[in-house]
Formats: C-alpha cells, sequence, structure tokens
C-alpha cells in the first residue's frame, strides 16, 4: 500500500469527529502534546458540538470532514474519538484529492470504517492508532509510537505468543481490520473487505463474549 508523506515540524494536524460528540476539554491534553512535537493543530468544526449523540449532524460531520480531506494544507486528520456515527456519513465523501494527496488518517473503534475504505478500495495506509479521546489513559509506548510513525520512523512492533495460540508460525502480509462490530456491519456491503493473502487485526471492547461469538462466527462464514 502506498504511504503518506511523513510530517515535519510546522505542519497541520487537523482533529475532528465523523462520530460521536466530543468537547474542546476532551482533546487539550492531546492538541498540547501534538503543538509540543512542534506541529500545528487545527480543531475541526465539529469539535464542541453536538447532534443527538454525534459531534454535530450528518451534513456537519461531511462538511468538516471533506474540507480536511480536500486542504493540502492539512497534513494528517487526528479523529478526536470513535462511538458511532462514521457509517451515516459513509457515501456522501469524495476521496478524488485525497488520493492525489494522501495524508494520514489516524484512530480506531469507529475509524474502522475510513480505515478499510482507504485501505481496500484505495490502496492507502492509515494508523490505527489512540485517539485524543482516549489519550489520558494511553500507554506511553502508544503515544511514542504514533509520534514516531507520523513522523515516518515505523519501528518494528513485537509482543510475546499468547498460550492460546495453536503453535507459532512466520506470516507476511499487508495488515488490515480494525474495530469488529464495524467489519461485521460491513459484511455483505460494497464497502466490504477482501482478507485474502493478508493479517486481519481485530479491537472490541464492552461487548458480551456471546456478541463477539457471533461476530467472529459471521466473518468466518462469510470466507474472512
Amino acid at each position: 500500500m502506498l504511504r503518506p508523506p511523513a510530517l515535519f515540524p510546522k505542519d497541520q494536524i487537523k482533529i475532528l469527529t465523523t462520530a460521536r460528540k466530543v468537547s474542546i476539554d476532551e482533546i487539550e491534553l492531546s492538541k498540547n502534546w501534538l503543538i509540543s512535537l512542534g506541529y500545528e493543530v487545527n480543531l475541526g468544526k465539529t469539535i464542541g458540538i453536538e447532534s443527538h449523540q454525534y459531534g454535530g449532524d450528518d451534513e456537519a460531520r461531511i462538511q468538516d470532514f471533506q474540507r480536511a480531506l480536500d486542504d493540502p494544507s492539512v497534513k494528517a486528520i487526528w479523529f478526536a474519538r470513535g462511538g458511532y456515527g462514521s457509517i451515516r456519513i459513509l457515501e456522501k465523501i469524495n476521496w478524488d484529492k485525497f488520493i492525489l494527496q494522501p495524508k494520514w488518517l489516524i484512530g480506531f473503534s469507529d475509524i474502522t470504517i475510513w480505515h478499510n475504505i482507504v485501505n481496500q478500495f484505495y490502496g492507502i495506509q492509515t494508523l490505527h492508532a489512540i485517539m485524543p479521546l482516549t489519550f489520558l489513559n494511553a500507554s506511553e509506548a502508544a503515544k511514542s509510537l504514533l509520534a514516531l510513525n507520523i513522523a515516518g520512523n515505523f519501528p518494528a512492533v513485537k509482543w510475546n505468543l499468547h498460550p492460546s495460540n495453536r503453535g507459532a508460525k512466520v506470516v507476511e502480509g499487508e495488515i488490515i481490520g480494525g474495530n469488529l462490530s464495524i467489519l461485521y456491519s460491513l459484511l455483505g456491503t460494497k464497502y466490504g473487505f477482501n482478507s485474502n493473502g493478508k493479517i486481519l487485526f481485530i479491537e472490541e471492547i464492552d461487548e458480551y463474549l456471546y456478541h463477539t461469538d457471533r461476530m467472529m462466527m459471521s466473518l468466518k462464514l462469510a470466507g474472512k
């Protein structure tokens, strides 16, 4: 996949939400962290507004995200939080300018919607990483990796095998995936994902075990 350009000091990073609402206070810590790294930070118009549980109504979130995608001065988009809402505006986003000048899209949870679109259909890398809302409780390793990645440095990430692993194997492939509920919601749609020959990464939180099992079985039956 194509890798977006590395960021340099004074480059602009836009923080916005395409999902749940978030206040300015909730992203202050992460904003100051980016500034300490030398970046310029610009808050989207969806920060601090609300429509029901969303960061503004659908149209507000469409416009905010589209402006950031189309603006050549914005070098990365850091989604403020996940939750739910991105799939509601999925079909309204135009990627034409983005694919000509790719930039890092950063987040997890509901942001899996954008990872999937950009990875699967445009062959462009994205960063599954911490978000401003989760910044306070994020590990130093997670913060360090994000800082290194956006600056163009990609150290190897390693962890020990879990006892549940059925033997160790060496595999290579593109890493795709993200939030299990989002991947599950895309099955059977034209925005589904191709996992052939790829490493499927999955994350999930706050789900009953039988919900998780149902979603995993659905992915299995769908050939994923």
